[in-house]
């Protein structure tokens, strides 16, 4: 009797064997079948589709939109399924090899494809991602430019030398401030304590012309201002409230500080194309271009420059940083202020900055011990 519940027992456990495997059976065909429905165009749009609520911006929608439209150009009608790592990268040579993508672009496709198979392992669609073993070096980025010492103290004296008005305070915010334009555009009074000389920085309005969250949990901060910026922003609330009492539009704490005529947000292009026209009057920039006439969405006829070359708004935020590290300012500050999530971004941009920090640390030891 024992050995025959013992040989029951056996017979059992590998009928249960057999089913578990024939149930995975069933299931990796479903997944087959799933995934030959599926082509990588028609499952990355279709990723694309159900993030639509799930990103940050419309901006950085539109952005993923791009790069979906160029992984439809270059696999086609290939089959989910399909996908091996010989294939894509097959496909990622000859891209290189017709120039259809730039090294940067196909770094960005790749990361992009790369999460999109994610996805499709997660849906049961293919057992593994394909990407994962391709390796797309991440090219190396610009050189940041900052403004030395001498051009920040010339940018600031020729800002105050100009009329006051919200794009010359935006202007000097950037310098003095370290925001990111889209922030500095986003900055409402209320969020100003000119007493205490602070800017609660909780908004951006960046270039898809809607009122978010700063680009990280880090942007959400408190930073000091000036006092020379205090003062102006004194000066210019007073300006702004006259102006807009005299069109019957009341100044509030919901008022941007940089607004446009009417007091409200400004088009992140039209302070764009005023800052370029300014740098150039100003010394700051030049355009190597031919201008250009054109008929706007509107029906009205302009004039458009080409190829700037010069100081860009972004370089006030590197500006900062650099002079603050060169005047030995402590890295966990100028990340605070610049609302970098982690040093280590900090310290990798504006790693020129602390190189020669270093290197009047070793001259300052050497000296001490030396004498």
């Amino acid at each position: 009797l024992h050995c025959e519940a013992k040989n029951k027992r056996g017979r059992e456990a590998e009928l249960r064997a057999a089913m578990e495997q024939y149930r995975m059976e069933l299931q990796c065909g479903a997944a087959i079948t799933a995934a030959n429905r599926f082509t990588v165009s028609s499952y990355a749009e279709h990723f694309h589709q159900l993030r639509i609520n799930a990103m940050g911006s419309r901006l950085s929608y539109k952005r993923e939109a791009t790069e979906i439209s160029h992984i439809k150009a270059l696999f086609g009608e290939a089959k989910l399924a399909d996908l091996t790592t010989m294939s894509i990268k097959n496909i990622y040579a000859k891209s290189q090899e017709d120039e259809s993508l730039s090294q940067n672009g196909l770094y960005k496709i790749n990361v992009k494809l790369s999460q999109i198979l994610d996805e499709a392992v997660a849906d049961g669609l293919i057992t593994k991602n394909p990407c994962k073993s391709i390796s797309i070096p991440r090219p190396k980025g610009k050189e940041r430019r900052s403004l030395s010492t001498e051009e920040a103290k010339l940018l600031y004296s020729k800002l105050h030398k100009s009329e006051l008005s919200a794009k010359t305070v935006g202007t000097l915010l950037l310098l003095d401030s370290g925001m990111r334009r889209g922030e500095m555009l986003g900055l409402l009074w209320k969020n100003v304590d000119l007493d205490r000389k602070t800017a609660h920085i909780i908004y951006q309005y960046a270039a898809d012309k809607e009122l978010r969250s700063p680009k990280s949990s880090a942007g959400n901060r408190t930073i000091h201002l000036s006092s020379q910026m205090t003062e102006t922003l004194k000066q210019w609330k007073t300006e702004q409230r006259a102006h807009l009492d005299s069109i019957v539009v009341w100044q509030t704490g919901n008022t941007p500080i940089v607004s446009n005529e009417y007091g409200s947000f400004l088009d992140p292009n039209n302070y764009g194309r005023w800052f370029r026209q300014w740098c150039v009057d100003n010394g700051f920039g030049e355009y190597e271009g031919k201008e250009e006439k054109y008929i706007d969405s509107q029906g009205r006829r302009r004039t458009r420059k080409r190829n700037y070359r010069g100081l860009t708004p972004h370089m006030l935020r590197h500006t900062q940083a650099t002079l603050l590290l060169a005047e030995n300012t402590d890295l966990k500050t100028v990340q605070s202020r610049l609302g970098h999530f982690d040093s280590s971004l900090t310290l990798g941009v504006y790693s020129h900055a602390v190189i020669s920090r270093d290197e009047e640390a070793a001259n300052t030891i050497g000296n001490l011990v030396s004498n």
